[in-house]
């Protein structure tokens, strides 16, 4: 069972993939059980991706919960992330962190530091829709 559950989020201005744009990340923290609001965290950053922001976000709560010794149910709407922790990253670690052309992986250190942490716990990670009323995912992107 896990401690907490996790809605995380990131944006950029844009939804710039190249980077250069402003963006910010942030995660919220909820009781399981009750769906009571415990705690958030948010930070900002003037050239990003949204990429970069969405899977900080979720680095951003690993590291809370770790610092915490917690477990986490983590709740994202980027399939970018969620794929990346679920599936890829198998791939990436068999190939010495490069995906299938054989080019270095972007954001190597928050992929490596969030699968230490998921390895070593009972933590999950799920997608879910953004901007669909899921009140956990509109709770991050506040």
């Amino acid at each position: 069972m896990v401690d907490f559950l996790v809605a995380t989020d990131g944006l950029c201005k844009g939804n710039q993939n190249e980077g250069g744009q402003p963006g910010s990340w942030a995660f919220v923290v909820f009781n399981p059980k009750t769906g009571e609001v415990i705690g958030n965290k948010k930070g900002f950053r003037p050239s990003t991706t949204n990429n970069e922001m969405e899977l900080y976000a979720v680095l951003e709560a690993i590291r809370w919960a770790s610092k915490h010794k917690k477990t986490i149910h983590i709740l994202s709407d980027s399939n970018y992330v969620v794929k990346g922790l679920n599936e890829w990253i198998k791939g990436w670690v068999k190939r010495n962190w490069k995906n299938a052309k054989g080019e270095r992986i972007k954001y190597r250190e928050y992929w490596q530091e969030c699968d230490k942490y998921l390895n070593e716990t009972d933590s999950i990670i799920e997608w879910v829709k953004g901007h669909s009323g899921n009140k956990y995912n509109e709770a991050a992107d506040m």
